[in-house]
């Protein structure tokens, strides 16, 4: 194509998108200017500064805009507490109300359109002193319009802008019970109430059962009776409940509160939110429904308005003190954790968690670590709870020498938590245990003995594992014999003795099948360099190493060696065994020698 060809297609096609531009704003604008001539009145939302909103069936709803913008609810009462988002969406609806078809300029009956009785009636007080009114009546025929009427004419407005401003008192309240900052709840205090005390002016008596506050470390943390630790799961569940509660069946000018059992109430709940936000109190009283979804009567501060809430906040706040404290040992999430050191008398282990490979042991003999078990001994932790806190110290209850200790690493803290369990309780039924916050508690024996542990519990039960379509070589010595296997392509050949040929490759196949994975049932000993003979190791009967490649230029990688040696004394179908970079002594399967004795008849002379 020639350059001029290119270039008038260029200039065209920049022609085209300009007219193109042009075509659609002036659309837009058209658009824009349709809707301003349809528009009834000329003020904004925010040039409106009262609105009535009066219901056929229902009493005249009535707010202001106070002096630094928020709505105030001046009727039916001054003390119901407005919703500013729903207030200044009705405001904006009003103001952009609509004509979309004038009916009659001066209609002589009001009654065929419903508007001499009409549903609703909508009043303005503008912010220059002037006042307006909207009337709405019937529905039209087409079901997508409604008759209304502001000064003379008879015009349809949307049935969407009508239902916008159709507004219940209740749609109008702030419905929810704790007016929340974003920060969310911070503070929560309980208190009850006790009806047959009086104080010195006559008013009820209360108890403070618990106060709880997030601390600097996010966390919650009891202020009140004791300071320790909160239980967060739940003390987040409380919050969660209390911040987004929402209120129902509301009698705002109640005879008498004592007819809804708040006079006393039955508790109090006290939240703050944010940093410093100004406390705000709800009062609990009797049971409103015991249907499927039962509801409880209350009311908020000096707020004479009696509504009805979720009666489940019964079960979820309880009035014991206890209840607040977290009872965990660990009270940390195990996901912070990155090691934990265990010692319980002689036996002392480490686990560790690697980015790579998760949990392992710790310490250059601690073998193959069984990922599955360390994570079980952790969920258990975890979830070991105290059954009672008590007021004791390390020497009475056997915590200054415990019989397990366990420290707990974490991440983002330099300070260690640490787990003890001590001695038995009087009772013999429990032991006396530590938080690892330091507060001494007991907990059942049986639950306690669930932390009595060995390095073994976390060792991996495989003694040797490998691939059986990699393993390149094999170096077995067995009743005294050295045996060498080489795999050449598809085929395994018999490198030592010299002179030797399998008879078939199934037996070495054998072979393959009885050591590519060796498990443990059990640990004899978890040092054996006392005396090898005892267990028939100093000459076992069975050593196994394999040799594998991922593929043909990769390194080779070596597994064991393994060694198998006597029978054990009480039971003639398992044998002593041991692995390379552990001084545990094992049980494995006496079939392990049997299989490969059977193998080995099938390497024969070669003929």
């Amino acid at each position: 194509m020639k350059p001029w060809t290119t270039l008038i297609l260029v200039l065209v096609f920049v022609v085209l998108c300009a007219v193109y531009w042009f075509v659609v704003k002036s659309e837009q604008a058209a658009e824009r200017r349709t809707f301003e001539a349809k528009k009834i009145f000329s003020f904004i939302g925010a040039d409106i500064r009262g609105i009535t909103i009066e219901r056929a069936e229902d009493d005249p709803v009535s707010a202001r805009r106070s002096s630094g913008g928020e709505w105030i609810i001046t009727a039916p009462h001054a003390y119901i507490r407005p919703n500013p988002i729903v207030w200044e969406r009705v405001a904006n609806n009003f103001a952009g109300l609509t004509n979309e078809r004038t009916i009659e300029e001066a209609p002589a009956d009001l009654e065929k359109y419903e508007l001499d009785e009409p549903e609703l009636v909508v009043r303005g007080a503008l912010v220059d002193g002037g006042n307006v009114e909207v009337r709405f009546g019937v529905v039209d025929p087409t079901q997508r319009f409604r008759y209304a009427q502001s000064g003379q004419p008879v015009f349809l407005v949307k049935t969407d802008a009508f239902f916008e401003l159709n507004r219940s008192l209740d749609d109008l309240r702030f419905r929810n019970v704790f007016d929340i900052s974003e920060e969310g709840i911070t503070r929560i205090e309980y208190a009850r109430i006790h009806p047959e005390e009086r104080d010195a002016e006559g008013g009820y008596v209360e108890s403070t059962a618990a106060v709880v506050a997030k601390g600097a470390d996010g966390r919650w943390h009891m202020l009140e009776p004791v300071e320790a630790l909160a239980d967060n799961e739940y003390v987040g569940e409380v919050a969660k409940f209390l911040e987004y509660e929402r209120g129902t069946d509301y009698i705002d000018a109640p005879e008498s509160i004592e007819d809804y059992g708040l006079a006393p109430p039955r508790f109090r709940v006290t939240v703050v939110s944010g940093v410093a936000g100004e406390p705000e109190t709800l009062y609990v009283g009797r049971i409103a429904d015991s249907g499927d979804n039962p509801r409880i009567y209350a009311k908020l501060g000096t707020n004479p308005t009696v509504f009805e809430i979720d009666a489940h906040i019964l079960n979820l706040i309880p009035s014991e003190p206890d209840s607040w404290r977290e009872k965990r040992l660990m009270t940390h999430s195990t996901k912070a954790l990155r090691a934990l050191d265990y010692v319980a008398g002689e036996t002392t282990f480490t686990l560790e968690k690697d980015e790579a490979q998760g949990w392992r042991l710790a310490g250059p003999d601690a073998g193959t670590s069984d990922q599955f078990a360390i994570s079980g001994f952790l969920t258990t932790l975890r979830g070991i709870k105290a059954e009672a806190f008590v007021e004791a110290d390390a020497t009475g209850t056997g915590l200054d020498h415990p019989a397990i200790a366990i420290t707990l690493h974490y991440t983002d803290e330099e300070q260690p938590g640490l787990v003890r369990v001590g001695a038995e309780t009087p009772d013999g039924e429990s032991r006396y245990v530590t938080q690892e916050t330091g507060a001494v508690a007991t907990a059942p024996k049986a639950v306690t003995a669930l932390l009595e542990k060995t390095s073994y519990d976390f060792q991996s039960r495989e003694l040797l594992r490998f691939a059986k379509t990699r393993a390149m070589r094999v170096a077995l010595e067995f009743d005294g014999t050295e045996y060498v296997f080489e795999k050449a392509v598809t085929r395994w050949r018999v490198r030592e003795p010299e002179g030797r040929q399998f008879e078939s490759q199934s037996d070495m196949q054998a072979i393959l099948d009885a050591t590519s994975s060796v498990v443990a049932h059990g640990v004899v000993a978890e040092d054996s360099s006392a005396d090898l003979a005892l267990f028939g190791l100093a000459n076992p009967v069975l050593t196994v190493e394999v040799a594998t490649k991922e593929a043909e230029d990769a390194e080779e990688l070596t597994f064991g060696p393994l060694w198998v040696g006597a029978i054990t004394e009480d039971n003639p179908h398992e044998r002593y065994a041991m692995r390379h970079g552990g001084p545990e002594v094992y049980r494995v399967r006496q079939d392990i020698v049997s299989e490969i004795r059977e193998a080995l008849r099938g390497v024969v002379e070669k003929e």
